[in-house]
């Protein structure tokens, strides 16, 4: 679909089967999530110190802020990609220096993903 002679966000994902959406998450929700995020993988070093993709790394599947961001953003994520959407779980990961996520596929249930950077410490984000 064209809009004016512009590709829609949904014909861009249908094309390519991926859409980038600069600033889906506005401040100060960002921010919050971000500090969040860190806060719980404090926790979670000592609870649930990692998995097999990324050993080490704090993450956390089906953390209820998380799940609520689902709910919030699955309006605009519909938009974007053109399709009506069910939304299945969260999980996250806050990655530490040094942390390598290899490419892979994730399960059915991650047929449409959203990738989101939270935040980060340093120079620049890590490239998604």
């Amino acid at each position: 679909m064209r809009v004016e002679g512009i590709l829609t966000t949904a014909a861009v994902f249908e094309r390519d089967r991926y859409v980038v959406l600069p600033s889906l998450l506005k401040q100060p929700s960002l921010t919050k999530l971000y500090h969040y995020a860190c806060k719980v993988s404090e926790l979670l070093a000592v609870l649930s110190p990692g998995d097999d993709q990324v050993v080490g790394t704090p993450r956390a599947y089906g953390d209820f802020m998380m799940d609520g961001l689902l709910g919030d953003l699955l309006p605009e994520i519909e938009r974007a990609s053109g399709l009506a959407l069910f939304p299945t779980y969260s999980y996250f990961r806050v990655y530490k220096h040094g942390d390598t996520l290899a490419k892979h596929t994730d399960r059915p249930a991650c047929e449409i993903s959203v990738t989101l950077c939270l935040g980060f410490e340093g120079e620049k984000p890590w490239p998604i």
